[in-house]
């Protein structure tokens, strides 16, 4: 069962998709990866930019808000389990052609 603060994280998702599909998968896509890293926690594939981490996004802040408000519901399993989610949608755009 999906806890109260990832389902607060999958609706901000939804209000935050301006009809880019590609670009609001993409966007938290990079927003739940720097926050792993930030956490110590490596993403395959992920390397920050040469410029370091920057957590000054929309999307990094409500992700750090949720995992303060209750480490015990939104975890970084949570995080780990949406970025696939991601992937997994970033891959079918891809295919269907809606990638850029």
């Amino acid at each position: 069962m999906m806890s109260s603060e990832t389902k607060e994280l999958f609706e901000e998702v939804r209000f935050t998709n301006d009809g880019d599909a590609f670009g609001t998968v993409q966007t938290w896509r990079f927003a739940i990866a720097d926050v792993l890293y930030v956490c110590d926690e490596p993403v395959v594939g992920y390397q920050p930019s040469s410029l370091g981490v920057s957590l000054d996004g929309y999307e990094h802040h409500l992700i750090i808000a949720l995992l303060a408000r209750s480490r015990k519901r939104l975890t970084i399993g949570d995080l780990q389990y949406a970025l696939k989610i991601f992937d997994r949608a970033r891959a079918i755009l891809a295919a269907m052609g809606k990638e850029y």
